[in-house]
């Protein structure tokens, strides 16, 4: 019969627990049981190797190097991280416990000593010593307390050392090494204390039998297993030795005051057995350890009444956070070195909503009274009450979260201890009434109230319920004073105490504080608020009318005289090095507000500024602005001279709020206009202008001429992309052709047919996978310019760059002919071929030809349009080295060969210029 899946977890667990193992109750698998059982084995057969608990690794010697593995998480990482889903658990929808924070974080122990442990050791088998001798002999030497409690000192003796302090252990081998030399000395340490097998049982979240050290504590012990779980005592742990309890231990003391002696000497085989608390007491309320813990713990009932008032609490927060995110990620985006012009525009966009986003988001200035409204359109409580209270309090006020904690009661054990264990009361916010909630005989709710004289009186009981009514406030016995004073804070209200005497007794008033109101908002015992205004100035000279009296709970809120201004501002822009916003400031003029914004840039024009004025608005409630032109270079300070005396309003006026002053540039600025020419030049490189107008005849004369093996039918000329801006869905024939260059020959690549009933060509702008923009070349009859052609040798700009490539006498075919990407090798750059011939070289038309558009790209740029019928016209045209055929599709377009058209065409005379 086969056996059920819990008998063979219990079997194989007493077969553990007959070897001596360390398996602790929380493995639930047989596998689980099964692998430590293994381990457990292989440990005692290798007595070298330190027996330990699986989940639990015990200390290694430290002159073992060990290697981790980094594959998976150490056992101890597992056990702790199952430790913290218990007590997550366990501690769901219950309040918190006195003293588990003690418990709130495991620290793995080790036996090495570092030869720190006190005279007063007592030693015992398996504890690890260095000896050191010195004198007429000197060594050193570990040694070790073997089974018998012997020490065997090499070339000494043996020496028994089990049950005697470290202090008559080395007395007893300083005897015997005497006997062997005289006039020595010997010096013993602990290098590593013995360990021993602990047992844990109870109400722990990890149950089991741990391999310790023997100098661990109750508490280290304790800490291993996660602590008591929330039915275990603090109270009454229980040290078990041969089957006797033979002490007891009181966590509270230590908790509580940093009392008790949790120094038990510990040995192997104890028990630590922590019971089922005997009773508890739950306490709420203005007890000091109470609202000193996390009064909203997300683990417990709490949760359930506070989750939505704490979400509103915190949404705004929550907002900002989220918005601070994203600038930054957005930011982040500008580092990009591929991005666009257009994405760069929006993101920065992005970038200042999300900031104005956040601006609004900001926390209210102390003037700021508005009621802050969530996302949702609900007013945030807390925002009515005075953020000097605690949270706990706030929360209890305006939520109704009452802070709590149990405490375990003795036996016998009084109020007064319970609230001495509760660290006392706080006493700003006690009320001094205390109710008890009890169940009596029949198992109904009762209610005692009672104040401080009588509560040591009270009889406490197993799940009573104490608490500690807190004050409305702390400032309720006071008058809270907030605002543009000396000394905000809370007074005390005395009984006939007027505003004015309050002001004038504790010298409250700045010289920006304004006078002529003031604010009292009044709130009763039942927080029903009142508002009261007076005027400050007449308050302080007795006016009976506004000189208000006092009460209790009183806040009174003054205002500064910047209160009632707008921050006004003037802004200057243009080519200075620090343009933006200033603040206005009165007597301030032009060449001041121009001295602040910092230098000026080399391209800023320095004779001419501007001022716009805000107008004053007509009836009709419109404004419009006024330029005043401005002679900037008698506004500007140089290192020998700033025009601070210049008071001329209409040279240097005065500015008013919302001014702003424009400076300009000077147009095309630059420091040096140059052009690149490279290639089969004798000198290539960089060409700066020396004149105002530069042709190109001009450039290629400087740089030495062409080379023998120039190519100046195949001259690349590249321009700026403002040019491609200018031609950009512009028709052909309104253009010079030589201007068009290379996007319009891929543009006419592109009109692969033509409408039968209009004639006009239909493009596909993809067709040929080249963008438009990616081409910034002009088609120019290099070799006309070369021999003096005023109207081909153009004009240079600043910017242009010329690729003169290297002589080639092949012609190509491409598209769709029987032999694509044919090339021919003509005899010399002479030599001529006509387009049919060359086709005819190919292997004629596939059947997918469209040969009434064939194109013929020339080496120099310029394209033949195939327009007469048949395509007679390109047939019969004569092609010449760098030139190139193109026979385009009628149907679907095999990209392949189209994606590298610009590697096959006369681009790729120029290939290993621009790539050498």
């Amino acid at each position: 019969m086969l056996m059920r899946q819990p008998m063979k977890n219990i079997v194989l667990g007493s077969v553990l627990f007959c070897l001596g193992g360390v398996q602790t109750l929380g493995a639930q698998t047989p596998q689980d049981i099964a692998q430590a059982a293994i381990a457990n084995v292989q440990t005692q057969a290798n007595p070298t190797v330190s027996q330990q608990n699986p989940a639990l690794p015990s200390a290694k010697d430290p002159q073992v190097a060990t290697t981790p593995d980094l594959g998976s998480k150490s056992a101890d990482a597992k056990l702790e991280e199952e430790i913290k889903t218990l007590k997550k658990m366990d501690r769901k929808n219950k309040p918190r416990q006195f003293a588990a924070d003690l418990f709130e974080y495991r620290q793995p122990m080790t036996s090495a000593t570092d030869g720190g442990i006190s005279e007063d050791y007592v030693l015992g088998t398996g504890d690890r010593l260095q000896l050191n001798v010195f004198g007429s002999a000197t060594f050193e030497t570990p040694v070790q307390v073997d089974g018998k409690g012997d020490l065997a000192i090499p070339k000494v003796g043996v020496v028994k050392v089990a049950g005697l302090t470290l202090k008559k252990a080395k007395a007893a081998v300083q005897r015997i090494v005497s006997g062997q030399f005289s006039k020595t000395d010997v010096d013993l340490q602990v290098i590593k204390l013995r360990e021993v097998r602990i047992s844990v049982l109870g109400e722990v979240y990890k149950p089991g039998t741990y391999l310790v050290s023997s100098l661990s504590s109750v508490l280290n012990i304790l800490g291993l297993t996660g602590g008591p779980n929330t039915s275990g005592s603090y109270r009454d742990i229980r040290i078990v030795r041969g089957g006797k309890v033979v002490d007891r231990i009181d966590l509270y003391p230590l908790r509580g005051e940093g009392l008790g002696n949790l120094n038990v000497a510990l040995q192997s085989g104890d028990v630590v057995f922590v019971p089922l608390a005997s009773g508890k007491v739950l306490l709420e309320g203005a007890f000091r350890r109470v609202t000193q813990q996390r009064s909203i713990d997300l683990l417990t009932e709490d949760l359930k009444k506070a989750d939505v008032a704490l979400d509103q609490l915190s949404e705004k927060a929550k907002l900002r956070t989220e918005k601070e995110e994203s600038i930054k990620i957005a930011e982040s985006k500008l580092t990009n070195p591929k991005l666009t012009p257009e994405d760069e525009s929006k993101i920065l966009g992005e970038i200042k909503t999300l900031k104005k986003q956040l601006n609004e988001l900001a926390p209210q200035k102390s003037n700021d009274l508005r009621i802050e409204v969530d996302p949702m359109g609900k007013i945030s409580k807390n925002t009515l009450s005075s953020t000097d209270d605690p949270e706990w309090w706030i929360q209890w006020d305006q939520y109704g979260v009452i802070p709590r904690m149990e405490f375990e009661l003795k036996n016998g054990e009084s109020l007064s201890a319970l609230i001495r264990w509760a660290g006392g009361i706080d006493e700003a916010y006690d009320s001094g009434i205390y109710t008890r909630r009890y169940q009596d005989p029949q198992n109904q709710w009762m209610t005692q109230t009672f104040s401080l004289s009588t509560a040591f009186k009270a009889t406490l009981q197993a799940g009573d319920v104490l608490t500690a009514l807190p004050k409305n406030s702390a400032k309720a016995a006071s008058v809270q004073v907030e605002g543009h004073i000396r000394i905000p804070g809370p007074y005390a209200p005395e009984k006939g105490l007027r505003v004015g005497d309050l002001i004038k007794n504790n010298q409250l008033l700045l010289p920006t504080t304004y006078l002529a109101r003031a604010e009292i908002t009044r709130t009763s015992l039942n927080k029903v608020s009142t508002f009261l205004s007076f005027d400050v100035s007449k308050a302080v000279a007795g006016d009976p009318t506004h000189n208000l009296l006092l009460e209790e709970r009183d806040v009174v809120r003054f205002y500064s005289n910047e209160d009632l201004r707008f921050t006004r501002y003037v802004r200057l822009s243009g080519p200075l090095s620090r343009a933006g916003l200033y603040a206005y400031l009165e007597g301030m003029r032009a060449s001041d507000l121009i001295f602040r914004a910092g230098l000026l840039y080399p391209q800023a024009n320095k004779y001419r500024a501007e001022l716009s004025r805000v107008n004053i608005a007509d009836s009709s409630g419109n404004q419009g602005s006024t330029v005043i032109p401005l002679k900037l270079d008698q506004l500007i300070s140089t290192e020998s001279q700033s025009p601070v005396g210049l008071k001329d309003d209409a040279l240097n006026p005065l500015l008013q709020p919302e001014d702003v002053i424009a400076l300009f540039e000077v147009p095309s600025f630059r420091y040096h206009r140059s052009v690149v020419i490279r290639g089969q030049v004798q000198r290539p490189g960089e060409y700066v202008f020396d004149k105002d107008r530069i042709t190109l005849s001009d450039v290629i004369a400087r740089s030495g001429g062409l080379t023998d093996k120039a190519f100046a039918p195949g001259a690349v000329f590249l321009r700026g992309a403002r040019i491609i801006a200018q031609i950009e869905g512009l028709e052909s024939s309104s253009l010079d052709p030589l201007a068009l260059g290379i996007p319009d020959i891929f543009r006419r690549l592109s009109e692969v047919k033509r409408d039968p009933t209009t004639g006009v060509l239909q493009s596909n702008p993809v067709r040929f996978g080249v963008s438009n923009l990616a081409n910034k070349r002009l088609v120019v009859d290099f070799e006309k310019a070369l021999q003096g052609d005023r109207q081909a040798d153009i004009p240079l700009e600043d910017g242009d760059e010329i690729v003169i490539p290297e002589l080639t006498t092949a012609a190509y075919v491409i598209g769709e002919v029987a032999s694509p990407f044919t090339i021919y090798q003509l005899g010399d750059r002479s030599d001529r071929i006509r387009v049919i011939d060359a086709i005819k070289k190919a292997g004629m038309y596939t059947r997918n030809a469209d040969t009434s558009n064939i194109r013929l790209l020339k080496a120099n740029g310029q394209i033949i349009d195939n327009i007469a019928p048949f395509g007679l016209w390109t047939h019969w045209t004569y092609m010449g080295p760098g030139d190139t055929v193109i026979i385009p599709p009628r149907y679907a377009i095999n990209s392949s060969w189209l994606q590298d058209l610009t590697a096959l065409t006369n681009l790729a005379l120029i290939y290993k210029v621009i790539n050498p």
